[in-house]
C-alpha cells in the first residue's frame, strides 16, 4: 500500500513537472510570437480609405497611385491627396477623416516618448494637412489626436473639428464643433470656406505629388515597351519611385523648418532620417541594375573580340566580366542590407524609439559608399575595353517627364488660377506619350495664436 502510495506520488510529480515544462514551452512561445508582432507592427495598417469620390491619389512609401474604390489598407506616414475628389479615412479604433477637393494631407499614428525626467510613452496620431481642409472626429481608444499644419499643432480635447492650411497666406485654421483644443503656434479659429484649388496651386508639396504620379503613370506606360530590357525597367521605376519619396522627405523638411512645436520637429527629423534611407536602398536597387547592363556589354564585347581573333582584347573583357559578375553580387547582398536596415528604423520609429533611428541609417550610408566605390571600379574598368558604355546607361523617362510636368504647372498655375493642376497633369501625360514611344526606350546618354472666434452650430456629419 505505502509503495502504491509512492508510486502514485511519483506519478503526480512527474506530471506535474511535465504540465509546467508545457506551459514553460507554450508561455516561451508567446513571447516569440508577440515579439515578432510587434517587430511587424511598424507595417500594420493604422486605417483604411472607406469612401473616395472623384480624383484621389496615396502615396505610400514613394509608392503613387490613384485611389479608384474603397477598401485600400494605410499606413504611418502615408500622404492622400485629393483633386476635384473627396476621400473619408477610417482609422481602427473608428477615428474618422474626411478630406474636402484640393488637400493634401498625411497622416501618422506611432508612440511618442514623453517627459524628460520621467519618461513615459503616448499613443499618438497625427493628421497634417498641407494644403486644403479636412474634418476629423476623434475615435474610441486614447489614442492623442494631434491635428497639425507647417505653422501650427492643435491637440485636441474633444471629438470633432474642420482643420486646414491656406500656404497663400500661410493661414492654420480651425473650427471646433466640440470639445476643445491645446495650441501652440498662431491658429485662426473660427468657420472657415476650403481654400481650394488656388491654394493648392501654390503648395509646393501638392503641386510635387501630382508631378510624381505624373511619373510614375508615364514611367509604368513606357516600361510596356517590349524593347526595354529588365535592366532598363528596374531603372526607369527606381527614379520614378525615388522622385515620389522626395515629396515625403521634402514634406517632412517642412515641419522640421516651420513648425513651432519641437515634438513634432522631431518626428519629422526621424522621419526625414528614414525616408532619406529608403531613397539610398532604391539607389542602390538602381545600381544593381546599372552594373549588370555593364556585365552585359562587357560579355557581347569578349564575343566581338573572339569573333575577330581579337585575343588580348577577349581576355581583357572578359576580366570585366567578372569584376562586374562579382559587383552584382555585392551589390545585391548590399541591396538586402540596405533594406533590413530601413525595416529596423521603421519599427524603432513605429515604437518611439527616434533617438535610435539615426544609427540605422548611417549604416545604410555606409552601405551606399561602399556600393558607390565598387560600381567606380567597374565603370573605370569598362570604360577601357567596352566602347558602348558611355551609351549604355538609359535615360530614365522620370527626369525628361518631370522637369516637363513642372514647367507646365507653373505656367499654368501663373496665367490662370482656375485652371486645376489635374488638368495640367493630363494635358503634360498627353503630350509626352508620343515622345515616350520613340525616345525613352532606347538607350542614348549616360545618367546616373488664435486671432478670432465665430460660433457655428452645424456638423459635416
Amino acid at each position: 500500500m505505502i509503495a502504491l502510495k509512492k508510486q502514485l506520488h511519483v506519478k503526480e510529480l512527474f506530471g506535474r513537472r511535465r504540465h509546467q515544462a508545457t506551459l514553460a514551452f507554450f508561455s516561451l512561445t508567446l513571447i516569440a510570437l508577440l515579439i515578432a508582432f510587434t517587430a511587424g507592427g511598424a507595417e500594420a495598417a493604422i486605417a483604411k480609405i472607406t469612401s473616395v469620390k472623384g480624383a484621389v491619389i496615396v502615396n505610400q512609401a514613394g509608392n503613387v497611385s490613384d485611389v479608384t474604390a474603397p477598401g485600400l489598407a494605410l499606413n504611418d506616414g502615408d500622404q492622400l491627396l485629393t483633386k476635384e475628389g473627396e476621400a473619408q479615412v477610417t482609422f481602427n479604433d473608428g477615428a474618422i477623416l474626411k478630406m474636402q477637393p484640393y488637400t493634401k494631407a498625411m497622416i501618422q499614428e506611432r508612440k511618442e516618448t514623453k517627459g524628460t525626467i520621467f519618461k513615459t510613452k503616448e499613443n499618438a496620431r497625427r493628421l497634417t494637412c498641407y494644403t486644403g481642409k479636412f474634418w476629423f472626429k476623434s475615435g474610441a481608444s486614447k489614442t492623442k489626436n494631434y491635428l497639425q499644419s507647417p505653422t501650427a499643432v492643435a491637440g485636441l480635447r474633444g471629438t470633432d473639428a474642420d482643420f486646414g492650411f491656406n500656404p497663400e497666406r500661410m493661414q492654420t485654421l480651425l473650427n471646433m464643433y466640440s470639445g476643445q483644443a491645446a495650441v501652440i503656434g498662431n491658429v485662426i479659429r473660427g468657420f472657415f470656406q476650403n481654400p481650394g484649388v488656388s491654394a493648392a496651386q501654390k503648395s509646393q508639396v501638392y503641386q510635387n505629388l501630382e508631378k510624381a504620379y505624373a511619373v510614375t503613370v508615364e514611367t509604368k506606360k513606357a516600361n510596356e515597351n517590349p524593347a526595354l530590357t529588365q535592366e532598363q525597367k528596374t531603372i526607369n521605376t527606381a527614379a520614378a519611385k525615388v522622385e515620389a519619396l522626395q515629396v515625403v522627405e521634402q514634406a517632412a523638411q517642412i515641419l522640421v523648418q516651420t513648425n513651432p512645436d519641437p515634438v513634432v520637429k522631431t518626428q519629422a527629423q526621424a522621419t526625414s532620417q528614414v525616408v532619406t534611407a529608403t531613397i539610398t536602398t532604391v539607389k542602390i536597387q538602381e545600381q544593381v541594375a546599372k552594373t549588370e547592363i555593364i556585365r552585359q556589354a562587357a560579355v557581347q564585347e569578349v564575343q566581338k573580340a573572339q569573333a575577330a581573333g581579337d585575343t588580348q582584347k577577349a581576355a581583357e573583357a572578359q576580366k570585366v566580366v567578372q569584376q562586374a559578375t562579382v559587383a552584382v553580387r555585392q551589390e545585391q547582398q548590399a541591396a538586402r542590407q540596405a533594406e533590413q536596415r530601413v525595416q529596423q528604423a521603421v519599427t524603432l520609429l513605429a515604437v518611439g524609439n527616434v533617438t535610435a533611428v539615426a544609427a540605422q541609417v548611417q549604416q545604410v550610408q555606409q552601405i551606399e559608399q561602399r556600393v558607390q566605390q565598387q560600381a567606380q571600379q567597374v565603370e573605370q574598368a569598362a570604360q577601357q575595353v567596352v566602347t558602348t558604355v558611355a551609351t549604355t546607361l538609359p535615360t530614365t523617362i522620370a527626369t525628361t517627364i518631370a522637369t516637363t510636368v513642372a514647367a507646365t504647372a507653373e505656367t499654368t498655375a501663373a496665367t490662370t488660377a482656375a485652371t486645376t493642376t489635374a488638368t495640367t497633369a493630363a494635358t503634360t501625360a498627353e503630350t509626352t506619350t508620343t515622345s515616350v514611344a520613340t525616345t525613352i526606350p532606347l538607350p542614348t546618354s549616360s545618367t546616373s495664436s488664435s486671432t478670432s472666434s465665430f460660433a457655428t452650430t452645424t456638423s459635416p456629419k
